[in-house]
Formats: C-alpha cells, sequence, structure tokens
C-alpha cells in the first residue's frame, strides 16, 4: 500500500498532506461561529413551556414553570448576544495573540506572545455537558477556553494550538 502506482505513479493517499498539516508559521486568524439556531430554538422552546407551565399548571406549574425559564436563560441570552455582537476572531501573529473573551462577548484580549504560557487541545476530563476537544489557551492574563462547536471546521482548532506552539518554540 506504500508503493506508487503502477499505471500512474501516483503516490498513495497516506502521503499526501491534508489541510490541517498545512503550515502555520505565518499569521493565523481563525474566526468562531455563533450557534444562533440552536440557542434561538432552545431558548424559545424554554420559554414557550415555561409560560405554559405558569399559565396553565396551577401551583405546580408556578414552581415547574419558574424552574424551566430560569433553565433558558442561558439559551436566551447567547441568542441576544449574538445578534448584538459578533462571535469573535483568534489571531495568532508574530509579537501577540489576540483573543476572544468568550463567544459573541464582544471584547477581545491582546496578549504578547510572551505571556503566552501554553497551548493545548484538551480531549478527556471535560465537564458533562461540555463536547471536546477544546482548546485551551493559559496567559499571563488567564486561561482562555474555545470548544469545538465555535470552530467552522474540525482542524480549526489544531492549527491555532500549533500556531501558538510554533510561536512558544515548542512544535509537535
Amino acid at each position: 500500500m506504500s508503493a506508487s502506482s503502477r499505471t500512474t505513479g501516483a503516490k498513495p493517499v497516506s502521503a499526501a498532506k491534508s489541510a490541517d498539516d498545512a503550515d502555520t508559521g505565518g499569521p493565523v486568524e481563525m474566526a468562531l461561529e455563533h450557534q444562533r439556531g440552536r440557542h434561538l430554538f432552545w431558548g424559545g422552546l424554554g420559554l414557550l413551556l415555561g409560560l405554559f407551565l405558569l399559565w396553565r399548571m396551577g401551583p405546580f406549574g408556578l414552581v415547574a414553570g419558574a424552574i424551566v425559564l430560569l433553565f433558558s436563560y442561558p439559551s436566551v441570552r447567547l441568542t441576544l448576544l449574538s445578534l448584538r455582537n459578533d462571535p469573535g476572531k483568534i489571531a495568532v501573529g508574530e509579537a501577540e495573540v489576540v483573543l476572544p473573551e468568550g463567544l459573541c462577548v464582544g471584547r477581545t484580549v491582546i496578549v504578547p506572545i510572551g505571556d503566552v504560557k501554553h497551548a493545548y487541545l484538551l480531549r478527556r476530563a471535560l465537564p458533562l455537558m461540555t463536547h471536546g476537544p477544546v482548546l485551551v489557551v493559559e496567559t499571563a492574563r488567564g486561561t482562555f477556553e474555545y470548544p469545538r462547536d465555535w470552530f467552522g471546521q474540525e482542524g480549526d482548532q489544531r492549527r491555532v494550538a500549533q500556531a501558538l506552539n510554533r510561536r512558544l518554540g515548542r512544535s509537535h
């Protein structure tokens, strides 16, 4: 399987480089993606169900409706934030890194490369409702976490981590 084809002389597929293995020696810029549709669905469903429980289910409905409304608050908040702000962008330059504080928050932190301590993908030991992998960037100004759902393509997290590690002199 590692030999080239007799008829065409083409190299085997395993020898070809994927887009994930692209050289990240230059500046890297990754736009994050919002999850507006998902948050709108769950927020709307929670609001409708909570209001229905409050309106039609008596004393039990007051408690259950309040709990459902309380649990739908994060989805409603994230939907409103996604309408008001851009999702954000991670940019790794030669001398600094631009990191958003969160998805659709509207605030970014500019960190000099010298203040970045570590950049890695956390695949295990995640909280219950967090899907991995999570890109973790540890800096002198704090720790920034970016779940897989915030990126458009599968290898975007890896490209950012590789670019940061190359700037830090730790290529793997």
